[in-house]
């Protein structure tokens, strides 16, 4: 596991690549229609390889930056383009305002669509 190390007044802070992944899932997860998926996509797996990366999300930390890329599955009907961005931002300002660490990219990977089933006797 890769940690981020900030020197801060008297001391050094580690931020781990766990503790910024779970920001970035509660983040995403906040934006309505969006839920973070595991890596389904096969590409994910094999890109990434990595332990942990079930949860779909990758953190890349590189002197005091971070690249963000997650695996998310959105609700039927919603707009693709626009909740992808409102991911991205919740994201950007999640990580930077708990970390102080820098983001500079966040991609998401849409990998499927939800649909839920409607309750009989609505």
């Amino acid at each position: 596991m890769k940690e981020e190390e900030k020197i801060m007044g008297t001391g050094n802070v580690k931020i781990s690549e766990d503790v910024v992944a779970s920001i970035v899932t509660i983040a995403a997860n906040e934006v309505e229609g969006v839920t973070v998926t595991s890596a389904s996509a096969l590409d994910f797996a094999e890109r990434w390889g990595k332990k942990g990366m079930g949860r779909g999300v990758r953190i890349v930390f590189e002197e005091g930056v971070v690249d963000v890329e997650l695996c998310v599955q959105m609700a039927y009907g919603v707009k693709i383009p626009q909740t992808a961005l409102k991911v991205q931002q919740k994201i950007k300002m999640a990580v930077e305002s708990m970390t102080g660490l820098t983001v500079r990219n966040i991609r998401v990977t849409v990998s499927g669509v939800s649909f839920e089933k409607e309750k009989k006797g609505e």
